[in-house]
């Protein structure tokens, strides 16, 4: 679209990819090389859900957890959870620091506004997410996500209910249920490359 590689549209956008492939170093000097965006504008929050994304995969959660108010601040009067998800990004490194019932909360909270707008991808995003901090007690909405994304254009994003779901049936004993969700999202993952 003519929007120059080093801005923050593209970086942001691209990062994300590169986390979503796992290339988290590649992600992270896509990053340190971008030019700062106005706070409050909409590259400015591609940007802060990049960074955050990024933080994340790097395991970096106290450094994520500084930039989700940020992230907040930057969002304004912004709350669609797939454009601005702050919160489940913020739930997330709240668990992954031991702060599991803030985290819970968070993230339903988001589940809430993802349910209002209804879109299948935002809302099985959602149930991922809080699926995921809930653990053991997570299955039902895993499943729920799962439910809801098979019937949604978001392949990547279902590939990534069903591992949720898969690793925690073989976190739970249960792995002759865990093998069918594991092996789609694998396929789903490596149709999505």
């Amino acid at each position: 679209w003519g929007v120059p590689t080093q801005q923050p549209w593209a970086t942001a956008v691209l990062a994300e990819l590169l986390v979503d492939r796992g290339a988290v170093a590649e992600a992270r000097a896509v990053l340190d090389g971008t030019i700062q965006p106005l706070p409050g504008s909409d590259p400015a929050v591609l940007l802060d859900r990049a960074q955050m994304r990024v933080l994340l995969a790097e395991g970096r959660p106290e450094e994520a957890l500084a930039h989700a108010d940020i992230f907040q601040s930057h969002a304004g009067w912004r709350r669609h959870p797939r454009y601005v998800p702050w919160r489940s990004l913020k739930a997330q490194a709240l668990d992954r620091l031991g702060r599991q019932e803030e985290a819970v909360a968070l993230a339903a909270a988001e589940l809430e506004i993802a349910r209002h707008w209804g879109s299948p991808g935002t809302v099985g995003r959602s149930l991922r997410v809080l699926g995921t901090i809930e653990r053991d007690a997570g299955v039902g909405h895993l499943e729920e996500a799962c439910a809801l994304l098979e019937r949604a254009p978001a392949r990547l994003e279902r590939a990534k209910a069903l591992a949720a779901l898969g690793a925690t049936m073989r976190r739970a004993r249960r792995p002759p249920e865990a093998l069918q969700p594991l092996r789609e999202a694998l396929e789903l993952a490596e149709i999505c490359g």
